[in-house]
């Protein structure tokens, strides 16, 4: 727990929590949290995780943030959560800033992972097996306050396991240069997006972009908050489920 205070990193990430095992992560607190670093060269997404301000990751476990502080990267992510087996879940109640993206949470994993470090190379090259419950699942909740992001989307909820669910609900203002809300399932998974109050807007995309990439998920955009975007405001694709705009 980052309870209270404040936390500031002049290179590195100001808060990494990660778990290599099976076990779980957890960040939470009412703390501000600062990383001021800023990448010079880029290779892979990946990298922008070395300058949020929050990363948590998880192997095989869960992935958790619950945080009413302000969180600010300067090149990177606000907040950082991922898990190739788990599920993922942040919620927000204060003001989240980041370069990159504000809130970026992934769930399910590609041939294999690099999310993490691994000094000793001990999971060079593996490839891990989804668990055979449920899929993992993404939940992001900002339950107030902002959500913004200099370069990239707002909210960034992806899901890449067979039949993983996305939800993504929004009570502040969420504002960004591409999308505000990215909510993404590439097999199948439902996903679901309540913009409940507040604005929603982009600069340069939708406002909303919520998409199920195969299988037979249904999308779902529901709420009540103002939503804007250079390349509309609302955009919701299924490939073989039911799509919903209230």
């Amino acid at each position: 727990d980052v309870a209270s205070g404040s936390v500031t990193s002049y290179q590195f990430q100001g808060v990494s929590a990660d778990n290599l095992g099976s076990g779980n992560v957890t960040v939470r607190g009412g703390a501000t949290v600062t990383a001021e670093g800023v990448l010079e060269d880029v290779v892979d997404y990946s990298d922008f995780m070395s300058v949020s301000a929050i990363s948590a990751n998880a192997w095989e476990g869960s992935a958790t943030v619950d945080v009413t502080g302000g969180i600010f990267s300067a090149g990177g992510a606000g907040i950082w959560a991922t898990s190739p087996n788990g599920d993922v879940k942040v919620t927000s109640a204060g003001e989240v800033a980041g370069y990159w993206a504000g809130i970026y949470a992934m769930a399910g994993q590609e041939e294999t992972v690099p999310f993490v470090t691994d000094p000793d190379n001990s999971l060079s090259g593996s490839v891990l097996t989804a668990a055979t419950s449920a899929p993992p699942t993404v939940n992001i909740d900002v339950k107030s306050g902002s959500v913004t992001s200099d370069d990239g989307r707002g909210i960034h909820a992806e899901n890449l396991e067979q039949g993983g669910a996305v939800a993504v609900t929004s009570a502040g203002n969420v504002t960004a240069w591409n999308e505000g809300i990215y909510a993404y399932s590439r097999n199948g998974g439902p996903v679901t997006v309540n913009a409940v109050s507040g604005s929603i807007s982009s600069e340069d995309e939708a406002g909303i972009y919520a998409r199920v990439n195969s299988g037979a998920g249904s999308v779902t955009v529901t709420g009540g908050a103002n939503v804007s975007g250079g390349e509309g405001g609302i955009v919701a694709i299924a490939d073989a489920g039911t799509v919903t705009v209230n």
